[in-house]
C-alpha cells in the first residue's frame, strides 16, 4: 500500500513539532511547573453504522479514569501535558457477520496522551493588576490515544480483540466565565480530527489484520473550577474539578483482505464509528 501525501505531510508536522518544542520551551523562559493526579468517572457511548446509515452495533458502559498532569507557564502562553487511561465494560448490542442479533460485553482500555497550548487574547481592556488574565485565550492541542478493546464470546459467537490507534489536532478557544479571590470558573471548547488512523483486529480464524480508518472529525466543551488564581500569592497546592463532553465521527476505512494461512477467505473494512464520552473528574495540583 502506497502511503499518502496526507499521511506524509502529517508525519512530517509532528516531526517539526517535537523538534522545535526544546528550543521554543528555552525561548519563552518557562516558568514554575504544576504537577497534577486526577480521577474520576467516564460515559462511553459507542455507534457502528453501515454504508447506508443503519445502525448495527451500540455500546455504553462507565469507565474509571486516572490521569497525570504537567503544565505551567511560558512567557504570555501556558501549556500543558496529560496522560489519561480509562478503563472498565461496555454493554455490546449489535449482530454477527450473518445478521444474526447478539448481545454480550466489550472490555475497553484507552490510554490517551495531549499536549496543549493557550494564548492569551487582549481583545478587552486590561487593569494593572498582576493576577489578572486576560478573559479569553486560544489553544492548540496534539493527541495520540490508543484504544484496547476485547469483545466477549458467546454461545454462538466468538469474541476478537481489537487495538485502534489515532492521531488528533484541534484548535480551541477558553473563556473565563467568573474569577473570586478564591476560584475560577472557565469554559473551553475544542474542534479538530485526523486523517486517518488504523485497527488491527484479530478475527476467529483467520489472520491478523490491520484495517484503516477513515478521516475523523471531532467536537469537545467542557467546564472547569478550581481554586485560586494564578498569582505568586496563591498556594502551592490547588484543586480544579471538571466536566468535559466530546463527539467524534470516524468515517469508514477501506477495505482489506482477510487471510486464512495465507490464503484469502474474506473482505472486511472499519464502518462508521460514532462516539460520546462524559467526564467527570477532581484533579490535585502541586506546584514546585
Amino acid at each position: 500500500m502506497t502511503p499518502s501525501p496526507l499521511a506524509g505531510l502529517w508525519r512530517a508536522g509532528i516531526w517539526l513539532l517535537c523538534a522545535a518544542l526544546p528550543s521554543t520551551v528555552h525561548a519563552l523562559d518557562c516558568g514554575t511547573p504544576t504537577l497534577g493526579l486526577g480521577a474520576g468517572r467516564e460515559h462511553s457511548h459507542w455507534v457502528e453504522r453501515d454504508a447506508q446509515g443503519a445502525t448495527v452495533l451500540t455500546e455504553r458502559g462507565w469507565l474509571d479514569r486516572i490521569a497525570l498532569a504537567a503544565g505551567g507557564p511560558c512567557g504570555a502562553a501556558t501549556w500543558e501535558a496529560q496522560w489519561a487511561r480509562s478503563q472498565g465494560t461496555r454493554h455490546y448490542d449489535g449482530q454477527t457477520q450473518t445478521g444474526t442479533p447478539v448481545q454480550t460485553s466489550s472490555h475497553l482500555r484507552v490510554d490517551a496522551l495531549t499536549l496543549s497550548g493557550w494564548m492569551p487574547v487582549d481583545t478587552f481592556a486590561q487593569t494593572d493588576r498582576q493576577d489578572t488574565d486576560p478573559a479569553w485565550a486560544w489553544g492548540a492541542r496534539v493527541g495520540w490515544r490508543q484504544t484496547d478493546r476485547r469483545i466477549a464470546s458467546t454461545p454462538t459467537a466468538l469474541g476478537y480483540p481489537e487495538r485502534f490507534r489515532a492521531w488528533q489536532l484541534a484548535l480551541g478557544a477558553r473563556w473565563r466565565v467568573h474569577e473570586a479571590s478564591g476560584w475560577r470558573l472557565s469554559a473551553t471548547g475544542w474542534a479538530g480530527g485526523s486523517p486517518r488512523g488504523t485497527a488491527q483486529v484479530s478475527l476467529p480464524r483467520a489472520d491478523p489484520l490491520t484495517l484503516p480508518l477513515g478521516h475523523n472529525r471531532l467536537l469537545a466543551l467542557g467546564l472547569q473550577l478550581g481554586s485560586g488564581a494564578r498569582n505568586e500569592r496563591a498556594g502551592a497546592w490547588s484543586w480544579q474539578l471538571r466536566l468535559e463532553s466530546q463527539l467524534e465521527t470516524t468515517a469508514a476505512g477501506a477495505a482489506r483482505v482477510i487471510t486464512r494461512n495465507g490464503v484469502p477467505v474474506a473482505v472486511a473494512w472499519m464502518p462508521e464509528i460514532r462516539q460520546r464520552q462524559t467526564v467527570w473528574s477532581a484533579e490535585l495540583n502541586r506546584r514546585f
